[in-house]
């Protein structure tokens, strides 16, 4: 009710509510008013739940007028680290169309920020190279790699279909489908508006697309 009223600028509350889930309150406070600011409040550390919070409020970054409670940028460039399983949204596995473009329409507000952004993308919604039992290390994760260009592909695609251009680099060569990582030529491309995807981790067996992230 408090929400309704135009003079309330700022939402601050727990997720953690008695009775009701904190991001079902989010839903609401924000159908019922889109201009106001949400801030949430909660101890959980995994990261879909970070991305549901993120959905939860996205139709305060539609509006203009929301921009009054956003600092300015503190970065000029980011690195964002995607695991394949939120890509899975609720089904669990594979690729979730829905949670993606949610995901990419979050990603697209920092990008209008003027924030250059890049993003590494596991595999995990496929395939775990750890996780092969008795398979060869190097062939289980190769699959790996190749898991995570998928994800690639689908970011890329719904992050076009938000109209914000995106670009997909490979450690691995499969230039028939995207192109082969080149450090100036994704510094450009950042440059230039557009949103730069490191697939293929690291290009080698035995290292997570953590230790790509990080390199």
């Amino acid at each position: 009710k408090l929400a309704q009223h135009r003079d309330v600028c700022l939402c601050l509350f727990d997720v953690m509510l008695p009775g009701i889930d904190g991001f079902e309150v989010c839903r609401r406070v924000r159908a019922t008013n889109p201009h106001i600011g949400i801030i949430m409040l909660t101890a959980r550390s995994q990261e879909m739940d970070k991305v549901t919070g993120l959905i939860s409020g996205k139709i305060s970054l539609r509006y203009n007028n929301i921009r009054r409670f956003t600092m300015k940028p503190v970065y000029n460039r980011i690195l964002l680290k995607l695991s394949g399983e939120v890509l899975a949204g609720t089904l669990g596995h594979g690729i979730d169309f829905d949670t993606v473009q949610e995901i990419c329409s979050v990603v697209k507000t920092v990008a209008d920020m003027g924030v250059q952004v890049g993003i590494v993308v596991g595999g995990g919604n496929f395939w775990r190279g750890r996780s092969s039992g008795k398979m060869d290390r190097t062939r289980a994760d190769n699959m790996g790699m190749l898991a995570t260009a998928i994800n690639s592909l689908a970011l890329q695609e719904a992050l076009i279909q938000t109209g914000n251009d995106a670009v997909v680099m490979s450690a691995l060569d499969i230039q028939r489908m995207v192109e082969s990582f080149n450090k100036d030529k994704a510094v450009k491309y950042m440059q230039n508006g557009q949103v730069v995807i490191f697939s293929c981790g690291t290009g080698s067996p035995f290292f997570s697309t953590d230790s790509g992230a990080a390199l």
